[in-house]
């Protein structure tokens, strides 16, 4: 399995927008509807327009991604607002590596932290976010959960760029 994971230009995130698209569909419908609470066009368009993204692809295939943003520089963070992988490659380890390029990423902005939102529901989610070193720092009413990562904390094993393109077996 070749495996390739790497922080996208904008010419290539537009190349992949179809497939980009495609996985958030579908997961959206795994998850009944309950993945993005707005209209999901709007919101994927949204995303695809002002968001960096970490892709992954296994076999030229788009198979993951993080989209985050970085744009606002009177935050102290980078705010996730999308980690997507394959159910085929979760537990894995690549969506720790997908974390990896964010943090890098962030770093490179000056951002102190990275955030995101997560549904109290998603034990898993909340479980590996945890284990990586994220704070849960409050809820909201519709049941999500901001969690804060320090990336003074933050020491990955392996660094992002490590994993430019690799192959598994």
């Amino acid at each position: 399995m070749n495996i390739r994971l790497w922080h996208a230009s904008r010419d290539e995130v537009s190349a992949r927008a179809g497939q980009l698209r495609a996985l958030i569909a579908v997961e959206q419908e795994c998850q009944d509807g309950q993945l993005i609470h707005s209209d999901l066009n709007p919101y994927i368009d949204k995303i695809l327009g002002l968001a960096e993204f970490i892709l992954l692809e296994v076999d030229d295939e788009c198979q993951g991604f993080c989209a985050f943003y970085t744009y606002d520089e009177l935050q102290d963070s980078a705010f996730i607002t999308l980690i997507m992988i394959s159910p085929i490659l979760r537990s894995s380890g690549l969506a720790e590596q997908i974390l990896d390029h964010v943090v890098e990423a962030a770093r490179s902005h000056g951002f102190m932290g990275v955030t995101l939102w997560v549904n109290r529901h998603n034990d898993r989610a909340i479980r590996f976010y945890r284990r990586l070193g994220f704070q849960a720092l409050q809820s909201d009413r519709n049941g999500q959960v901001f969690m804060r990562l320090d990336l003074a904390l933050y020491n990955s094993v392996c660094r992002a760029s490590d994993y430019r393109v690799g192959v598994i077996d």
